[in-house]
């Protein structure tokens, strides 16, 4: 929201295509669920588009592919994790991809490092997306490291609930709600 508070109002920015391409996004959306080659392709193509909006659904809709359709495309994926013009929230959901159905470990080890980075929000997204994966258990050991790191740090409540409900899914504690 604060970058369109200095560029125009948000009734303004819907209102020009190559801001908010809003057919583009759609388009890209439309194809998650979709598990053909045509779709895969154009999901891959669309990590390159120079809208955040059109990556994230396009990255979003690589959930759904197969794991033998995706590893054709094992290097645009791990390209896409190093591209300065990928979102960074694209770039979470490229490693949940890579992680969880690939078995890639530069997937998993995006992951691991946004956890313990420096970003609330990106370390909660992640967290969360974690949470649905079949291969979550591979991350009980970053949860805990999480949450032994943030003992000391005010804030990050959500997050720390997230990491606390990840090893409750996997038996290993109580849930235990952040009390901020």
């Amino acid at each position: 929201m604060k970058q369109f508070q200095k560029k125009t109002t948000l009734h303004e920015f819907r209102k020009t295509d190559a801001d908010y391409p809003i057919q583009k996004i759609v388009e890209t959306a439309m194809l998650s669920g979709v598990t053909s080659k045509k779709a895969l392709n154009q999901q891959v193509k669309a990590l390159n588009d120079t809208n955040w909006v059109v990556q994230y659904w396009a990255a979003i809709g690589l959930k759904s592919q197969t794991d033998k359709a995706l590893k054709k495309h094992i290097k645009s994926l791990k390209n896409g994790l190093s591209t300065e013009g990928v979102h960074t929230a694209t770039k979470i959901v490229l490693a949940t991809v890579l992680s969880e159905k690939l078995h890639d470990s530069d997937g998993k080890n995006y992951l691991e490092k946004t956890i313990l980075g420096d970003n609330e929000n990106l370390s909660w997204l992640a967290l969360q997306l974690i949470l649905y994966q079949k291969n979550r258990a591979d991350f009980e050991g970053i949860a805990q490291q999480f949450l032994e790191k943030s003992k000391t740090q005010k804030g990050w409540g959500k997050v720390k609930t997230s990491a606390s409900m990840l090893l409750y899914v996997l038996g290993k504690q109580a849930f235990k709600s952040s009390d901020e």
